[in-house]
């Protein structure tokens, strides 16, 4: 809530300079004031987190060939 406020009075918005004083406007303006508060804090949450990458899977294969260690012990000819 003290983030709120905050935007809506000297950090951003600048509330006070509109010297209102009918409470059906008011009401209105605070309305509008807090979708457009939220709208832009989860802009800015997007903005900084950035996308996130797609994930690859890792691939199980099966080897398509003996490895070079069991090549020379198993298929090896006596000279």
């Amino acid at each position: 809530m003290e983030t709120l406020f905050g935007a809506l009075k000297s950090r951003g918005f600048n509330l006070e300079d509109t010297h209102l004083t009918d409470p059906k406007r008011l009401a209105k303006l605070m309305g509008l004031l807090a979708l457009a508060f939220a709208w832009s804090y989860r802009t800015g949450e997007l903005l900084h987190d950035g996308p996130s990458p797609v994930r690859q899977k890792k691939r199980c294969r099966a080897p398509s060939s003996p490895s070079s260690a069991t090549d020379s012990t198993s298929f090896a000819t006596p000279s």
